[in-house]
């Protein structure tokens, strides 16, 4: 069974893909001070990132490839190409917001270059025939 912040916090009144930090108030201690990863996901069909934390990233990569995940349905197949492991729950969450922000998405571009050359590259547009 793979643990991410889904686990821990109710499904009324939840919405997005960023959980609330409070959420890791309602969770066991042992699961909220247990190893946490952060990770980032490229998809080459969609070329798009997909920013997530979990206990184990390799069954949460299994589950997003066989589209059990709503969020990333579409890029079948994912591969990951950053994790940090950051230990409690809640220094995971706030490391997955900032990587979802304007800020973490040029440090990953920093961390990740010829990710963001495949990101970027955009073919030539074609010239018009004289």
């Amino acid at each position: 069974m793979v643990q991410h912040w889904k686990c821990c916090v109710p499904l009324k009144g939840t919405a997005g893909s960023n959980p609330a930090l409070s959420a890791s108030l309602r969770m066991k201690q042992s699961t909220r001070e247990s190893a946490w990863s952060v990770y980032v996901l490229y998809s080459p069909s969609a070329k798009r990132t997909y920013v997530g934390c979990a206990h184990d990233v390799a069954a949460r990569l299994t589950q997003h490839n066989a589209g059990k995940v709503s969020a990333t349905r579409r890029g079948v197949p994912w591969h990951a190409v950053h994790t940090e492991h950051v230990g409690e729950y809640v220094l995971a969450v706030r490391r997955e917001r900032y990587y979802k922000s304007a800020a973490g998405r040029r440090r990953l571009r920093a961390i990740l270059p010829a990710l963001d050359a495949r990101l970027t590259s955009r073919p030539a547009p074609a010239t018009p025939a004289t």
